[in-house]
């Protein structure tokens, strides 16, 4: 492994751990880090439409996983941020799905 690497994978272990510690300073460093590629991301699998609050549910429900501890290696921090973005997608993807279902059986009862 590179200096390069071993330093950004101690960083990241430092940044899991402040957050599992409730550091507020270790909310907004992540935040910054992840939020233009994953407001990208949920911009184009779900639309313009409500990103910033998809944005910051994805936030949020990485904050609580971390401080559960479900993430046992703080080193892939990224991929599991970009695991519950694609979880909160698939979850809208879902809702328009079952919505759609809901508009087409009613308009065949009528």
């Amino acid at each position: 492994m590179s200096e390069k690497e071993t330093t950004a994978y101690g960083h990241l272990a430092d940044l899991v751990q402040s957050i599992r510690a409730g550091e507020i300073d270790g909310m907004e460093e992540p935040y910054q880090s992840f939020s233009l590629g994953i407001r990208f991301y949920l911009r184009r699998n779900t639309g313009a439409q409500d990103v910033e609050d998809r944005m910051h549910n994805v936030f949020l429900l990485t904050v609580q996983a971390i401080r559960r501890g479900d993430l046992r290696e703080p080193e892939r921090l990224m991929g599991f941020v970009h695991a519950v973005a694609h979880r909160q997608v698939t979850a809208h993807i879902r809702g328009l799905v079952n919505a759609r279902k809901e508009t087409w059986n009613r308009e065949l009862t009528s």
